[in-house]
């Protein structure tokens, strides 16, 4: 029931069309009362009725005729009402879904990395999609066709207790107990219909996985290994999805079978009724079975709809959550804009750590000059690309604090921090859309001209003329389309044209050829200038013009200095040094 108060909160906005739909759904049940009213004049004073003079006939005959027409004019102004309803019911549901999904998005670009270093990409694409879908589903049916059978069922309900209370009475004892194994029925196909949507999660990151690694699985002879996995999963849903299917098929045959006793059972009393007694017209009996009729597919309907909210519920316990989710990265209350970069970045005592009592970076005191290029070395682990995460303010440390000209990264607004700061990564993050789009994901008020610009300054305008379509060519997805090298120059042209103070470096040249690596080191050296750069790399030839280099080791700083200074120490920089280069220079 709770969920059920909180997604009716959804629909608040929409009160207009839900109040529309609601007289509409009540004109229909009105108007299938009076058609159940219509049938016993219809056939007491038409087909029941025994004319024996020719005026009678006449009257009979006419009698017949405007009812006729009656009940003609009645089923045009139900199917009027059914549209209106229909309509303004299933466009309200489109429109929550619509809000749905959006709140969903905005609630994942808000979550912190960690969020998403925890959760598969394919299970929130089965939450946004799929589980929504199952939502717009049963919001378009509780929304519609549910409120308009319970109205309708009962209107006619009271008519049948107006016609013969006894016979209604026994109806609706029959209606009741064909209905209570139902509610059994919906708690067992909500249990399953969740299991369904988990294993459907499942699926879909298996698939998202499959599809993004589909190079090291064709490169390794995996793909009947793969198709394997496959397999296993599908049928691992075949089965949940057949055992919730069984479920729901029982319900409508259970309750055919009880609702044909029922209506046997009552025939042999409105008979009993009509010739022992005496106490019913064949009209009224026309007209008493008549309202059973219509009166029954709202009942079966709503069994059915029943079972639907159950899949939705199930789907909705999935939707929520991710929407309760708290961003662990937000502004602070009062949290103010950052002024101009102007003097130094400080880590104070700087502790991080993905898992609690697992330090990745331990109690880092550094300053960093506003112009110099610090260098970041050390073995892999060493916690080097966790440091520029934190200054982005991607985590927060969970010890000491990181300022910027003396003020604490969580006093300052998260967009105005990252609008001083230009990110240069090993994996080129690029989207599956025009040259243009891209370098203007950067800054998109920017001008045609500084956009080509930029592009020349990173060494890119070239190939980007040169590509079909020039910059309006789509690029593919991470930009698949180009060389790694094209790829890296494209990202540092979108560095250039964001024009930040602070630039971090993440092995930009690491997974690139020797002549690639030159081209992209030329851009790269345009970018630093005039720059305060973080710089983090596994290549050492790549820092030693650093003004500073800091090693770091199992999360911890060791060492600082010049490559001069750091190599005649004869520490672990030099062990570093060593291994890459044979002909390491004596210092």
């Amino acid at each position: 029931m709770t969920l059920l108060v909180r997604l009716a909160g959804w629909l608040k906005p929409y009160r207009g069309r839900i109040m529309g739909a609601l007289a509409c759904m009540a004109a229909f049940a009105a108007l299938n009362v009076a058609t159940a009213k219509l049938i016993q004049p219809f056939l007491d004073q038409g087909l029941f009725a025994r004319p024996v003079t020719p005026e009678e006939r006449r009257a009979a005959f006419l009698a017949m005729t405007r009812l006729a027409g009656l009940l003609l004019g009645v089923t045009a102004l139900k199917a009027a009402a059914k549209y209106g309803s229909d309509y303004l019911a299933g466009s309200t549901g489109q429109k929550v879904i619509f809000d749905l999904r959006l709140a969903l998005f905005r609630r994942l670009t808000g979550l912190s990395l960690g969020f998403f270093h925890r959760r598969q990409t394919g299970e929130l694409l089965s939450r946004v999609i799929a589980d929504v879908g199952a939502m717009q589903t049963m919001l378009t049916q509780l929304v519609g066709p549910a409120v308009s059978a319970v109205l309708s069922a009962c209107g006619l309900s009271v008519f049948l207790l107006w016609l013969n209370w006894r016979l209604a009475l026994a109806a609706l004892l029959v209606f009741h107990v064909a209905v209570w194994p139902i509610r059994s029925f919906g708690r067992r196909l909500r249990a399953l219909s969740r299991w369904v949507q988990e294993l459907a999660a499942d699926l879909a990151s298996h698939l998202e996985e499959t599809l993004a690694q589909m190079k090291l699985v064709q490169a390794f002879g995996g793909e009947e290994r793969e198709i394997a996995r496959w397999r296993a999963r599908l049928a691992e849903q075949l089965s949940a999805s057949l055992r919730a299917l069984r479920v729901q098929a029982r319900s409508s045959p259970i309750m055919e079978t009880i609702g044909a006793l029922g209506f046997f059972g009552l025939i042999v009393f409105a008979g009993w009724q009509i010739h022992l007694q005496g106490t019913m017209t064949g009209g009224s009996l026309g007209s008493f079975f008549g309202t059973v009729l219509l009166l029954y597919p709202q009942v079966k309907q709503l069994t059915g709809l029943w079972n639907q909210v159950q899949t939705g519920l199930a789907a909705t316990e999935r939707v929520f959550p991710l929407l309760d989710e708290v961003p662990a990265i937000a502004d602070a209350p009062g949290a103010r804009p950052l002024p101009p970069f102007a003097t130094s970045v400080r880590y104070e005592k700087t502790t991080f750590g993905y898992r609690p009592g697992e330090p990745v970076v331990r109690n880092i005191d550094l300053e960093i000059l506003r112009g110099h290029r610090v260098a970041f070395v050390g073995p892999s682990g060493a916690g080097k690309t966790t440091l520029a995460d934190l200054l982005l303010r991607f985590h927060d440390p969970a010890g000491g604090r990181i300022t910027v000209d003396g003020t604490d990264l969580r006093e300052v607004t998260v967009a105005s921090l990252r609008a001083q700061v230009a990110l240069v990564s090993q994996e080129t993050l690029l989207f599956n859309a025009t040259a243009r789009e891209n370098l203007l994901y950067a800054r998109p008020d920017a001008g045609e001209g500084a956009m080509v610009a930029a592009a020349q300054a990173a060494g890119a305008h070239g190939f980007i003329e040169a590509l079909p379509g020039g910059y309006g060519a789509i690029i593919g997805e991470r930009g698949v389309k180009l060389s790694g090298g094209e790829r890296q120059r494209l990202s540092i042209a979108r560095a250039f044209l964001k024009d930040a103070p602070i630039l971090v470096l993440d092995e930009a040249t690491a997974a690139l050829d020797a002549a690639s690596e030159a081209l992209v080191q030329a851009a790269l050296e345009q970018l630093m200038a005039n720059r305060t750069v973080l710089v983090i790399a596994h290549r050492l030839s790549t820092v030693r013009r650093a003004d500073l280099i800091v090693v770091l080791d199992q999360g911890a700083l060791v060492e600082t200095g010049t490559h001069e200074a750091l190599y005649r120490q004869g520490g672990l920089y030099r062990r570093l040094c060593d291994l890459q280069f044979a002909d390491a220079p004596a210092a």
